[in-house]
């Protein structure tokens, strides 16, 4: 369950975060979802957490199960996020991002610059963020996460239903 409420965490986070730097940048963001919660960082965060738990099981230096850590991160978030982009797009017709004017770009989704950075900032989140807000997280009553979990469903029944996608894929839920 706390990976569960972590996931949730993290996807507020994300959310608070693209938020803050819209409001910063006088630029505003639009999202696919209506609530508080980008998804993608949860997933993100689980990502880099399993990776990290599988590398620490190996019998390797601390310092190689960082850069194994990074390079493998680097790598995972960036397909993520070229497979976000295009589905995003296919399905929602959208871009929520373009790095197409920030140099080494690959395509709209994917800049070598962020790329790098996602990697940073997934090493500072699991090595040095979630140590310490997982016992918060562990004390979160199970009901609480679960209710959170569900209405992060919800919201994305919402949002493909409000994008007439459940009837382009043939499921009709309302």
């Amino acid at each position: 369950m706390t990976l569960l409420a972590a996931f949730i965490f993290f996807s507020i986070v994300g959310f608070s975060g693209e938020y803050l730097g819209s409001l910063i940048m006088n630029h505003k963001k639009e999202t696919l979802l209506l609530g508080p919660w980008m998804p993608i960082y949860g997933l993100g965060f689980l990502f880099v957490h399993i990776i990290h738990q599988f590398l620490k099981k190996k019998n390797i230096t601390k310092k190689k199960e960082l850069i194994l850590c990074y390079i493998i991160s680097v790598l995972g978030i960036t397909i993520c996020e070229e497979i976000g982009g295009l589905l995003t797009y296919h399905f929602f017709h959208k871009n929520y991002w373009d790095y197409t004017s920030l140099p080494l770009s690959i395509g709209p989704y994917i800049n070598v610059f962020v790329s790098l950075g996602w990697g940073v900032l997934a090493l500072i989140i699991e090595y040095l963020i979630y140590p310490k807000v997982k016992p918060f997280l562990q004390k979160i009553p199970k009901s609480i996460t679960t209710i959170l979990f569900i209405l992060l469903l919800l919201d994305h029944l919402i949002c493909f239903h409000r994008h007439n996608l459940l009837y382009t894929l043939n499921l009709h839920p309302f």
